[in-house]
């Protein structure tokens, strides 16, 4: 014959308090697992967007100079992108940092050099030039006459 103890009121509360603190402690488990940041719920913040410079090369007549060398240079020396004009004289730079104060400097045979003032772009900005035009390069001439008497 099996007999079974009975069950004193101590224990009952005792056993209900403990499944208590086991499901309070799962509970917060759950709810601090939820509450962290793990990498894939961070939102990357937007960050300052790259912006564009284009435009493009004629002469004095408005025709397009093709293989016109046009470098972007900001304040550090490391930071210079160059490009070559095609057919249309038509240049472009993509991925130019924002808030830097960058020049163009554009060369091309027979024509004078032309530089640009600051050109500092805002967050996302394309900023076109148009026509940039270079004037004919100067030519000086030197003449030396001597005599012989």
């Amino acid at each position: 014959m099996i007999f079974l103890k009975p069950q004193r009121r101590c224990d009952i509360v005792a056993h209900s308090a403990l499944r208590f603190c086991i499901r309070a402690a799962i509970l917060t488990f759950i709810a601090l697992t939820l509450s962290v940041r793990t990498p894939t719920q961070t939102v990357p913040e937007k960050g300052a967007q790259l912006g564009k410079v284009m435009g493009t090369v004629v002469d004095v007549n408005g025709d397009a100079i093709a293989g016109a060398t046009v470098v972007l240079g900001g304040p550090d020396s490391t930071d210079r992108h160059i490009v070559v004009t095609g057919e249309n004289g038509f240049f472009e730079f993509d991925d130019v940092n924002p808030g830097v104060a960058n020049r163009l400097v554009i060369s091309a045979t027979g024509f004078a050099n032309w530089t640009s003032p600051a050109i500092t772009l805002t967050s996302g900005e394309f900023k076109s030039l148009g026509g940039i035009e270079l004037a004919i390069a100067k030519q000086e001439t030197t003449v030396l006459v001597t005599s012989n008497p």
